[in-house]
């Protein structure tokens, strides 16, 4: 709107506050990017085996079972 009347500060000011607010978003992802790479790196994958008895062929036999 201020192009069309031509008010050369309202355009500066709105500038401005376009590259300040681009400015602090790239800086507040980058900061959370090295805040997800740090996690990542103290991170450490576990897994837990659960396994379930198995009987031996033999002892199936021996207890009457095909």
């Amino acid at each position: 709107m201020s192009v069309l009347i031509g008010e050369l500060s309202t355009r500066v000011v709105v500038a401005l506050l376009i590259v300040l607010n681009l400015s602090l978003g790239t800086r507040q992802k980058m900061t959370a990017r090295a805040g997800v790479d740090a996690l990542a790196k103290i991170a450490v994958p576990q897994a837990r085996v659960v396994a379930l008895p198995v009987e031996a062929p033999e002892r199936a036999q021996q207890a009457g079972q095909p």
